[in-house]
Formats: structure tokens, sequence, C-alpha cells
């Protein structure tokens, strides 16, 4: 492979979530549908992460493996959400209601999942492609039919300038019908 700046990528991404199997929208140069809700600000961008397993048939004859096999796969979307709405603590528990109440006062009441209760939600991360498209249009969008929230909270209320975060793992499962993950990119 040759040396090719333009395939030098730079920059955080959007982070969108919907409902289980939303379809993924189908240019990524154009906004999401309604049905995508971006999460909003993020305090350093979001990551892609595969983490795989693999082992390994082994003679005592030769130092080399014989075969390999993938044994494990672990697909994540992690990032921390500046934006401390209950809508994005709703995704990061893993599910709940939220309930407004017209009042007097006025208010919304968030109630977690139940132990052994989670949400499955698509999610679709945007980000810059390498400059092969029309100028203006290199996106790239990783899109997850079915994640779940698994990551631990902790959420800091400290005095300035500490912001109060929310930290967000999603892991990618099997859907009933299709691939666990796609990249689409503009070419």
């Amino acid at each position: 492979m040759t040396r090719t700046v333009a395939e030098v990528l730079v920059g955080p991404g959007t982070m969108y979530t919907a409902d289980e199997n939303e379809p993924i929208p189908s240019d990524p140069a154009t906004a999401p549908g309604a049905n995508w809700l971006e999460i909003g600000y993020s305090e350093a961008g979001w990551s892609f992460v595969a983490d795989r397993t693999f082992e390994r048939v082994r003679a005592a004859e030769e130092i080399d493996p014989l075969k390999t096999f993938k044994t494990e796969q672990e697909l994540h979307i992690r990032g921390t959400s500046l934006q401390a709405s209950l809508a994005n603590l709703r995704l990061a528990l893993g599910g709940g209601a939220i309930v407004s109440d017209a009042g007097p006062p006025e208010t919304d009441t968030y109630t977690p999942p139940g132990s052994d209760e989670f949400t499955a939600w698509a999610c679709l991360l945007r980000v810059q492609a390498p400059q092969t498209a029309t100028a203006g249009t290199e996106m790239r969008d990783f899109y997850f039919p079915k994640v779940i929230s698994i990551g631990a909270i902790d959420m800091p209320h400290d005095k300035a300038p500490q912001v109060s975060v929310i930290a967000m793992d999603f892991e990618a499962n099997k859907p009933d019908t299709g691939d666990i993950f796609t990249i689409v990119e503009l070419t």
C-alpha cells in the first residue's frame, strides 16, 4: 500500500442511536432520518473497538500453527457523552422509561430497567472517510443493528472546570437476521 495523506483520518465523528434493527441510512453524506437520535457532544470522540480471540492448532513437528480459528469476538462503540441528559442516561444504563408530568411542577422522571432487563438499540457511528468521494462528502458509517449498553457508569459531579459526563460502551450482539455490523463509505 502506498502512502496516501488523504487516508489519514482526523475527527471525532457523530454517534446516533435508534430502535433495534432500524435500517442503515442509504447515504452517509446526508443526515440520518428522524428515527436516528444524535447522542450529542462527546468528551474525546467515539471509538470502534474490535477485540478478537484466536486459537491455533499446533503440531510438535512444526513451529508455525497448522490452522488458526477465531473463537471469540467483541465489537464495541465507546465514548463519553458530555451531554448529561436523562435520554443519554437511559441509553447508558440500558433502557428504562422517562415519564413526563405536566405538573405543576413540570417534571421528567427516569426509572432504570430491572436487574435482568435491558433494551437493545441500533447504533450508527458516522466518521470522516478517506478523500475518495466528491469533496465534502467523505463520510463512513459504522452500522450495528443491535447493540446493548454494557459499560460501568461513573458520573462525577465536581467543581469547575470538571464536567459531569456519561461514559458509554455499546457492545454489538448478533441480530436475528443479517450481519452483526457493516461499514459503508462513499467512493
